[in-house]
């Protein structure tokens, strides 16, 4: 029976981006982000995450793999790139996020552009808000009592590139409560040396 991309990638997104899931944190991660996925990133949580308002981003110290690892990047691209919902979106992109996202998370750096402060926290550490024997929107309470004025915790993949480097692929994940969340593919774009948010595939809601 031929695999829907969706249902595959909404199996793994719904696991990965649970709060109450519970695994060991990953050890021995390097970082091995590039310069261009940090830029990439903090056009996605400057445009995306950082409101009004907020005053704190909080963004987990690893990547996360969005996608199984049997899904190709032809399937990506026939998801994406139909109309009203990527349609600029390149074939060597979605290869490129494929192959960057079946390799090993990666810990990221203080390294991102933000107009915010932010901190990095490891996913263990948000999990364990929500391991407790408290209802969620206790849980949140403690959340935001840690991390006053942030807006949820934020999640990233890989990021694909295509050959020219002005077009990129990135995944999010973010979580602003018990009822308040998403998880999206973003598409960006590189006009005069600066990554622009050039569309959205929204994937799931909480």
């Amino acid at each position: 029976m031929k695999k829907r991309l969706t249902i595959s990638l909404m199996i793994v997104l719904l696991l990965a981006s649970h709060a109450a899931l519970s695994s060991q944190p990953l050890a021995g991660l390097r970082e091995d982000v590039s310069a261009d996925e940090y830029k990439v990133y903090s056009a996605v949580i400057m445009e995306d995450y950082v409101k009004e308002g907020i005053r704190l981003a909080v963004i987990t110290d690893e990547t996360y793999k969005p996608v199984a690892d049997d899904i190709s990047g032809a399937q990506v691209f026939a998801e994406l790139a139909e109309p009203l919902q990527l349609p600029s979106l390149a074939a060597d992109t979605c290869d490129d996020f494929v192959a960057q996202n079946r390799k090993e998370p990666q810990k990221v750096g203080r390294s991102f552009s933000l107009g915010v402060d932010y901190v990095l926290v490891d996913y263990g550490a948000i999990k364990g808000f929500f391991a407790l024997k408290l209802d969620l929107e206790e849980a949140w309470k403690k959340f935001y009592k840690k991390y006053p004025r942030s807006r949820g915790y934020f999640r990233l993949s890989r990021v694909g590139f295509n050959r020219a480097r002005n077009q990129a692929l990135v995944h999010t994940s973010w979580m602003c409560g018990h009822r308040c969340g998403e998880g999206k593919f973003v598409l960006l774009i590189k006009r005069d040396d600066k990554w622009e948010v050039g569309g959205h595939f929204t994937q799931w809601v909480v």
